[in-house]
């Protein structure tokens, strides 16, 4: 780049005074002014790679490339950051910084409530919904990730994409509570979950790629503690909701138009409008409005 940056490209093509490639870095495809490209070091550094590549592979086993890729099934990698490969292997799989973390599957366990029980019994009443409640043994998780923007990976058996929900555990009782359901007598189940908005898109054939827009996660937690402290009046909870709902919706829609992708310009719309959402929380918690009694 003329600014002395650069940008790690697998491929590029110049359509008019634009220049789209695909970046390495984030396996997605962007585009930036053609004006921008410093052509000279671009060309100069596409011949060098060129002449390198035959002493490259006379030098590739004993590079730290290798020890990486040695176990790969060439037709199953996929290269989600620089010299970093997805296991071959099926699974769900966590990118922590420079690694990726095989995740396992913990035992859930499902308990009815005694104390609703009880309830329906005394009262003779069957109107009275059964409750039941989903959780993970244990207070804390075993694999703990301390990246603000986690990204997960499932490369399911069949290849199909998988049903699949992030879940915001609840701790209680030395447990962390996934979800609360309620069984009534018609056969209708109530369940009680805090999800989490994920962004789903596929990078290969049957891989599946998911993100959490974190900035909208933080909004809502905002929104949240400000109602918690009585910061906002019903209004100004329910217009910030329903700001936060129309972000992601729209989000949703431009990605799904484009195979899980946003536009550089669908970027900077997005990235405008949680601004504008993140100021009005702002002043919403601190203009000294209460909420009715």
């Amino acid at each position: 780049m003329l600014d002395g940056t650069f940008q790690l490209a697998r491929e590029y093509s110049v359509e008019g005074d634009r220049v789209r490639y695909w970046s390495v870095e984030r396996s997605d495809w962007e585009e930036i002014p053609a004006s921008l490209v410093d052509w000279d070091a671009t060309h100069k550094a596409e011949a060098d790679k060129a002449s390198q590549d035959t002493a490259l592979k006379a030098r590739i086993h004993q590079s730290e490339i290798v020890q990486r890729t040695k176990d790969i099934d060439v037709d199953r990698s996929l290269e989600i950051k620089p010299g970093l490969f997805l296991p071959d292997d099926n699974g769900f799989f966590a990118l922590e910084g420079k690694l990726i973390l095989t995740m396992k599957q913990s035992d859930a366990v499902l308990k009815m409530s005694a104390e609703r029980e009880v309830e329906r019994i005394l009262s003779g009443m069957q109107v009275i919904p059964q409750k039941q409640t989903f959780s993970i043994p244990g207070p804390r998780a075993k694999l703990r990730l301390t990246t603000n923007e986690p990204e997960f990976f499932m490369r399911p058996a069949d290849e199909r994409e998988p049903r699949f929900r992030l879940l915001r555990a609840q701790v209680k009782g030395g447990n962390r509570i996934l979800e609360n359901v309620n069984l009534y007598f018609t056969g209708q189940e109530q369940h009680k979950a805090t999800n989490l908005d994920i962004q789903t898109w596929t990078p290969a054939t049957g891989v599946f790629r998911y993100t959490i827009n974190q900035r909208l996660e933080n909004q809502k937690d905002r929104i949240q503690a400000g109602t918690k402290d009585d910061q906002l009046t019903k209004g100004e909870r329910t217009q910030l909701r329903a700001n936060d709902a129309a972000i992601h919706a729209r989000e949703r829609v431009d990605r799904q138009a484009n195979d899980g992708k946003l536009t550089q310009g669908e970027k900077t719309q997005l990235n405008r409008d949680l601004n504008r959402n993140s100021r009005q929380i702002y002043r919403a918690r601190h203009n000294n409005r209460k909420p009715k009694a």
